[in-house]
């Protein structure tokens, strides 16, 4: 469902009765502005490790969903995405939850979103790790507000400089990767 401009059915500046389907319009519009905006939250239900070597960006992979209303996340083709079924305003937010490793120089973590695999990052938020031996449960988060048309999609990424765990990545903890949006105006 989309949101129809009930001037398009009836013009009230006409003076006369409106159609039924005006009324049928503005129904289904309050229906849409009041519960039927898009909104998705998803999110990875295992640990996982991000694919991409050490200083590269890597896609997060998501599996499953908290929520769907509009069909925004698909399990089967580019599961790391959100895709705005409507043009419009969108707010949304991420999350990443990981395990650091501290390999005695400086660690740089990163997580932003990305705009239809663009170069663009928003809500980028980043740690610098200081020079000290062990790990820690590190949290990274941001949101924001971004107007996209219908079939855009945004996607989480996360950046490392560590070399940890022979092959270059962090441990990403399940439920605690997370990216969400809704729909909030035309």
């Amino acid at each position: 469902m989309t949101f129809v401009d009930p001037t398009t059915i009836h013009n009230p500046a006409t003076s006369t009765i409106a159609p039924a389907s005006w009324g049928d319009t503005v129904n289904d519009d309050l229906n849409f502005l009041g519960r039927d905006k898009p909104y998705a939250k998803i999110y990875h239900n295992i640990d996982q490790v991000p694919v991409n070597v050490t200083n590269a960006w890597s896609p997060l992979a998501m599996n499953s969903e908290a929520y769907d209303n509009q069909g925004m996340h698909s399990n089967v083709t580019n599961n790391s995405r959100l895709t705005c079924p409507i043009g419009g305003i969108y707010m949304f937010g991420w999350a990443i939850e990981y395990l650091t490793f501290n390999e005695g120089n400086i660690n740089r973590n990163i997580g932003a979103v990305f705009i239809n695999g663009g170069a663009t990052e928003f809500a980028v938020q980043q740690h610098m790790l200081p020079i000290s031996a062990g790990s820690n449960r590190m949290r990274l988060s941001g949101s924001t507000f971004h107007r996209f048309s219908a079939t855009h999609y945004m996607e989480l990424n996360f950046y490392t400089t560590q070399t940890s765990l022979g092959f270059g990545s962090s441990v990403l903890y399940a439920d605690k990767c997370t990216l969400w949006a809704m729909w909030v105006a035309v």
